[in-house]
C-alpha cells in the first residue's frame, strides 16, 4: 500500500515536469523555426545561425529523448500502480467473502451453542425426575417388603395357631372313639344294669363331645379364614400401595 501510494504521488508530481518539457520542446521548436525563417532572409549570418540552429537541434534532442525516458518511467510507474490497485480490489473482494462465511459460522455457532445450553437444561430437568421416580419406587418397595414381611409373619402365626387347633381336634376325636368303645362294651348283657343306668349320662356326654368337636372345627375353620382374610387384606394394601412386579 505504501509503494502504490508513493508511486502514486509521483505519477501526479511527475505531469508538472512533462509538461514543462513539452512545453520547453514547443518553444525551442518555434524558436527552430524562427531561426530558419530568419536564415532565409539573412544569408549572411548563415554560419552564426546554422550554428545556433545545430546547438538547438541537439538540445531538442536531448530533451526529446529525456522527455522519451520520463514517459516511459511514467508509462511503467501507472501500469504497475494499476495492477497494484487491482490487486488490492481482488484482496477486498476476499476479505468481504471471509467477513460474510465468519459472520455464517458464528451465526451457526450461536445456535449451535442456544441448543445445546436447552438440551442441558432438558437432560438435568430429565435426570431429576427420574431420580424422583425412583425415590418413591424405593419407597414403596420398602413399604412392600414391610408389608410382605408382616404378611408372612402373620400367616406363620395363623399356620402354628390352625396346627394347635387340629391337635386339639384330634385329641377330642381321641376321646370320642374311646367313648364309643366304652359304650360298645357297656352294651354287653353283663353289663345291661348297668348300661340301663348310665345310658342316658354316657350319651349325654358323647352328645357333649361331638358338639365340643364340631364348635372346635367351626373354631378353626372360623379363625383360619379370619387370618386369612386379614392377610389377604394386608397383601391387598401392600400391592395397592406399592405396584411393583416381583421380578423387577
Amino acid at each position: 500500500m505504501d509503494s502504490l501510494e508513493q508511486m502514486r504521488e509521483w505519477l501526479l508530481s511527475a505531469q508538472p515536469v512533462l509538461k514543462k518539457l513539452n512545453k520547453e520542446i514547443q518553444d525551442h521548436e518555434h524558436q527552430v523555426l524562427h531561426i530558419s525563417e530568419q536564415l532565409k532572409t539573412a544569408q549572411s549570418d548563415s554560419t552564426r545561425k546554422q550554428k545556433t540552429i545545430d546547438e538547438h537541434q541537439e538540445k531538442l534532442i536531448k530533451l526529446e529523448e529525456e522527455r522519451d525516458s520520463f514517459k516511459a518511467k511514467y508509462d511503467e510507474a501507472k501500469k504497475s500502480y494499476v495492477q497494484g490497485q487491482k490487486t488490492i480490489d481482488e484482496y477486498q473482494e476476499k476479505l468481504i467473502k471471509l467477513e460474510e462465511e465468519r459472520d455464517s459460522l458464528k451465526m451457526k455457532y450461536d445456535e449451535a451453542k442456544k441448543c445445546y445450553v436447552q438440551g442441558h437444561k432438558d437432560q438435568r430437568r430429565e435426570d431429576a425426575k427420574r431420580d424422583d421416580q425412583i425415590k418413591q419406587l424405593r419407597r414403596k418397595c420398602n413399604d412392600f417388603e414391610e408389608r410382605l414381611e408382616a404378611a408372612e409373619a402373620t400367616i406363620l402365626q395363623a399356620t402354628t395357631e390352625a396346627e394347635e387347633a387340629r391337635d386339639d381336634v384330634d385329641r377330642v376325636r381321641k376321646g370320642v372313639e374311646e367313648v364309643k368303645q366304652a359304650a360298645a362294651e357297656l352294651s354287653k348283657p353283663e353289663f345291661s344294669a348297668f348300661n340301663e343306668a348310665t345310658a342316658g349320662l354316657l350319651g349325654k356326654a358323647l352328645d357333649n363331645m361331638r358338639s365340643t368337636s364340631k364348635h372346635l372345627l367351626k373354631a378353626e375353620e372360623g379363625e383360619e379364614q379370619r387370618r386369612a382374610k386379614r392377610i389377604r387384606l394386608s397383601l391387598k394394601g401392600a400391592t395397592s400401595r406399592a405396584p411393583i412386579a416381583l421380578d423387577d
